[in-house]
């Protein structure tokens, strides 16, 4: 089913299809031959602030979880303006949102995806930190945390070109964007300006992420078109650069805490447990089942594969997916971390050119999700996101499997592509919208612009205000976060880490690496394998692609921060 759901909701990884998945996906399809009709489901995670004035006993959330979800599923409710597709004038937009469900039943309660959901989302979590700067107001403030789950979206849709001509008797219709733009705006009105409650707010923390889902109806999409899209961004790692604070990926170790976890870390994890064997990767890898999944089930019958998966590079991590033979197999890529992957297929099924059987359609969404970014309610930073998420797929769907991998062998370890020529790459004009808004948001003015826009928010109510420190807290995290010299800093300390691979010594050369650290990073290079290289704590390798890299133990990036596209 398209669209978007409870997290808690997403099929099982090994649950058996009924379906034959394998039918579905093995057989060699043209994607580029067969239509699809996108569409979109956007997932905006928050925290609501409120401000009661009295402390609370310390079940209070327990006893009453729902209380942030009335006021914002209350705020949503009411009539919106948004802009037609058509004419360009502001419209009247009424959202249709499933009824708040208590916690306590959610399990037993499946959202209409036609309509949206304001939902609980226990993964999100507060630092010590940040609740200090409360202070002794601490106890007088709820913290709700918060998921806006849109409702199925046509992303067919789109505004006219300005000075198309209209018709004149025409029935005004909102398009996704300006719909996703509506529901962010009347957010910040409400909460975040003075026009709203003095006792209220809704703010993003570095725990806080915007998840977008692509489908295709619930017929889901032809093999090829999902193996075009993992090459794609396997290749552009660092172009659309993810980080999330907190919990995060770091160099090869994936602890049990972690997610949005790019598909360079599943790979690099992978060739760790074949190289130092199940026994060293079980501290590694929450894996028992390696034997059985893809690709190790066919070294009997394709050999050549058991190098690749013992490899640390781009063009050998290709050829893997490219010899999966359905959606399973490219999950099984992922480990036990497909879910939490800043690109999940957990969601999908396998294509189905006439969709899902109705029994399947509460566990099957069919859409492929994307976990990058950063939690943000600026309808700016969603909005182009979104747009972003939509071409991708397109592009993966309509270029041919060849021009594809040559565009990958071409731009992997290519020093002069930027993260701009990505947009251009996937169809996206100079012009348009999501284009404009990296271009700006590449540039050293627009997290310093951010600070000041988000500030005035904090300070609506006075420079006292009881939220305006843990307010004030979050967005020098967020703005320290995207700036743009600090990006490329992080991107750089993972590189050097080996956190994106080994590559060419030619383009190594050209990044001026010398010495131990190129050696480190250049394909084939192996570390030693002593017995004791693991961590302390048994979490991961000590040393790992790049003994001499890796063993410096500064790689500290933190994942899902921005989906900032990073120029070399």
């Amino acid at each position: 089913m398209t669209g978007v759901s409870r997290s808690s909701r997403s099929a099982p990884l090994g649950t058996e299809p009924t379906h034959n998945e394998q039918a579905t996906t093995t057989k060699e399809i043209d994607p580029t031959s067969i239509p699809i009709k996108l569409t979109s489901g956007v997932e905006l995670e928050f925290r609501h602030l409120q401000d009661t004035g009295q402390e609370w006993p310390e079940d209070f959330a327990v006893d009453h979880p729902d209380h942030g979800r009335k006021r914002i599923y209350a705020s949503l409710s009411r009539p919106m303006t948004a802009e037609c597709a058509t004419c360009g004038r502001d419209t009247q937009l009424q959202l249709q949102i499933n009824p708040v469900v208590h916690e306590g039943s959610q399990g037993s309660f499946h959202p209409s995806y036609a309509k949206w959901t304001v939902d609980v989302d226990g993964d999100i979590q507060i630092k010590a930190s940040e609740l200090a700067t409360l202070g002794e107001d601490f106890q007088t403030i709820l913290m709700d945390r918060i998921e806006v789950q849109s409702r199925v979206l046509d992303t067919s849709r789109v505004r006219k070109p300005k000075g198309t001509k209209v018709i004149a008797d025409h029935e005004c219709r909102v398009c996704a964007d300006a719909e996703i733009r509506a529901v962010c705006d009347r957010l910040q009105e409400d909460f975040n300006s003075a026009r709203g409650h003095i006792d209220e707010r809704v703010v993003v923390h570095s725990s806080c992420g915007l998840h977008i889902h692509i489908g295709n109806g619930d017929k889901g999409f032809p093999l090829q078109t999902i193996k075009n899209l993992v090459s794609f961004c396997l290749s552009q790692t660092t172009y659309a650069e993810v980080r999330r604070e907190g919990g995060g990926y770091r160099d090869i170790n994936l602890g049990g805490d972690t997610y949005n976890i790019p598909w360079s870390a599943h790979f690099l994890q992978s060739a760790f447990a074949h190289i130092h064997g199940l026994d060293a990767a079980a501290k590694s890898v929450e894996d028992p089942h390696l034997p059985n999944r893809y690709p190790d089930r066919i070294f009997h019958t394709q050999p050549e594969l058991v190098d690749l998966s013992k490899a640390f590079d781009v063009p050998s991590w290709l050829t893997l997916v490219d010899n999966a033979s359905n959606i399973k197999d490219l999950r099984d890529l992922q480990g036990e971390y497909a879910r939490k992957s800043t690109i999940n297929l957990g969601n999908l099924f396998g294509f189905l050119p006439h969709g899902l059987e109705e029994k399947d359609r509460s566990t099957w969404k069919q859409t492929i999700e994307f976990r990058q970014a950063a939690g943000t309610l600026q309808a700016d930073e969603v909005s182009a996101w979104h747009a972003v998420c939509v071409q991708l797929v397109k592009f993966a769907h309509q270029t041919p499997a060849s021009e594809i991998r040559q565009i990958c062998l071409r731009n992997w370890n290519h020093t002069t592509c930027d993260a701009l020529d990505f947009l251009k790459l996937i169809g996206l004009s100079k012009s348009s919208h999501p284009y404009q808004h990296y271009k700006w948001k590449l540039g050293e003015h627009y997290a310093p612009h951010m600070r000041e826009k988000e500030r005035q928010a904090a300070f609506a109510f006075g420079a006292n205000g009881v939220f305006v420190p843990i307010m004030s807290e979050f967005i020098r995290g967020r703005c320290d976060r995207m700036d743009i010299s600090e990006v490329g800093k992080r991107i750089r300390v993972k590189f050097l880490a080996g956190g994106y691979g080994q590559f060419e010594e030619g383009y190594l050369k050209e990044l001026k690496i010398k010495g131990e650290r190129r050696e480190g990073l250049m394909i084939g290079f192996r570390a030693r394998e002593p017995e004791e290289e693991l961590s302390e704590d048994g979490a991961g390798p000590g040393k790992g692609v790049g003994e001499e890299v890796v063993a410096e133990r500064s790689l500290s990036w933190s994942e899902g921060d921005e989906e900032i596209f990073n120029s070399r």
